[in-house]
């Protein structure tokens, strides 16, 4: 079983709250049990962290679904 998708398109840097807002996401997504101390990680490492916003042109995708 397999998925699979293909973006293209143009990325752009993003900063200012756009980015903090980015950031955080992140965390909520993939770590929401260490929001605080997320939270105080981005607030020491957000100038040294570059986040990118891919403004979306063409999206493909296929999906196998594994026999039953």
């Amino acid at each position: 079983a397999y998925m699979s998708a293909i973006v293209s398109g143009a990325a752009h840097e993003v900063d200012g709250d756009e980015k903090l807002h980015a950031l955080q996401a992140f965390i909520e997504k993939f770590s929401p049990e260490y929001s605080v101390e997320g939270a105080a990680y981005i607030a020491r490492a957000a100038d040294a962290t570059a986040v990118l916003r891919i403004d979306i042109e063409e999206l493909t995708g296929k999906a196998r679904k594994k026999p039953e």
